[in-house]
């Protein structure tokens, strides 16, 4: 029973690990601490399998030989968060600083169980669960910082930010679980309870391995990365303005002003098919090019009264429409972005093409939209960081 649930963990970490690997460049959800850590853990629950077909008996209560890799893997989950949040460049020599404890307590461990060193088992233990503990909170201290935050809104930056964030979270919270069973087992171990059943522990450990591979087969994102994501975004038949849950398709009430008022049953009742029309002239974006585009424009297109947009856009839109407007034109600078506009063409010539009267407006509707600058989006478009 056992053997089939750690060679399942196996090989569906196998078939995950050689996908990501055939999927590595350019996807901003992977670097080489996570491709490791499915590594070690596809390793791991393989040789867990192959123990139960070949040797019938368990090491030990609290086999540490068995439990040590976790906390390589822990620490390369940290550097891992790390890497992504502050994609800061880092020496070899501080990598390694981070591996010294596992090597330290792998070489310590080995040296008692073979008598060497006349140190209770116990202590080393402790010291896993130490550090553990002190990897998990650092972990935390990373997502805390930099992704525990509300995004609002439109842009690539926050499809991406809040599939990343939950990702994220979704290790996070599987590393809690970890530390938590792990914590269990010593003080199962520690009060020396004669629990007949250690294999369940692993098994808990086999579970959340599994569902981590699931999750990543599972979310195409993840799986294909940044690339597929933009593409799926940006395709036109399925609309791809970057531009969702803007809409509140409520009626709007205790409207002091008794024009408004008036208006807001009659909006109402028009709101979908107002909606409709106005998304549909979204992708015909030579609308927007002409930087004195406004609602009266707007109005006259879509044969829509001016008061019924201005109010739509005041009681029925999280976005004003100069912000709508300035999403719609930053959604075309990141599509020639991404054709390549940018290697003939200066960005200012981009903000004007896409109907910005001047550079410094575009500039900041570019930050807001994208969380990176004209420039960064450029140079790192082919795995953007998330700031």
């Amino acid at each position: 029973m056992f053997k089939i649930l750690f060679l399942f963990t196996s090989s569906i970490g196998f078939v995950t690990l050689l996908l990501l690997i055939s999927r590595a460049k350019n996807n901003v959800f992977l670097n080489k601490y996570l491709l490791m850590s499915f590594f070690l853990i596809t390793v791991k629950f393989f040789l867990l399998g192959i123990r139960d077909i070949f040797f019938s008996e368990y090491c030990s209560n609290f086999d540490l030989i068995t439990n040590l890799p976790g906390l390589l893997i822990i620490i390369l989950l940290y550097l891992y968060f790390e890497d992504l949040v502050k994609n800061k460049k880092r020496t070899i020599f501080n990598d390694l600083l981070h591996f010294f404890a596992f090597f330290f307590l792998y070489l310590l461990t080995l040296l008692i169980y073979q008598g060497i060193l006349n140190i209770s088992i116990k202590f080393c233990v402790g010291l896993f669960i130490i550090y553990f503990f002190y990897y998990l909170v650092m972990s935390y201290l990373i997502l805390k910082n930099k992704y525990c935050r509300d995004t609002n809104n439109i842009t690539i930056k926050n499809k991406q930010h809040t599939i990343l964030r939950h990702w994220m979270l979704f290790l996070f919270i599987c590393m809690v679980f970890v530390f938590i069973r792990t914590l269990i087992e010593f003080v199962i171990y520690e009060l020396n309870v004669n629990f007949k059943h250690s294999d369940i522990f692993l098994i808990i450990s086999s579970i959340i391995a599994s569902m981590i591979f699931i999750k990543v087969l599972m979310t195409p994102e993840i799986l294909y990365g940044y690339t597929f994501l933009t593409n799926r975004l940006t395709d036109v038949n399925k609309k791809n303005i970057l531009i969702t849950n803007i809409w509140i398709k409520k009626l709007a009430l205790n409207i002091a002003n008794v024009q408004e008022n008036n208006l807001s049953e009659i909006v109402f009742q028009n709101l979908d098919n107002y909606i409709s029309e106005i998304e549909s002239l979204e992708f015909s974006y030579k609308n927007y090019k002409n930087p004195d585009f406004g609602l009266i424009d707007l109005s006259n297109l879509l044969s829509i009264p001016k008061s019924h947009l201005s109010f739509l856009f005041k009681h029925h839109c999280t976005l004003s429409f100069t912000n709508y407007k300035n999403a719609v034109r930053i959604n075309e600078a990141v599509k020639l972005i991404e054709e390549g506009y940018l290697k003939t063409n200066t960005i200012e010539s981009l903000a004007k093409d896409i109907g910005f009267s001047s550079y410094s407006p575009f500039y900041t509707s570019f930050k807001i939209n994208t969380g990176l600058t004209p420039q960064e989006y450029f140079l790192n478009k082919e795995k953007i960081a998330v700031l």
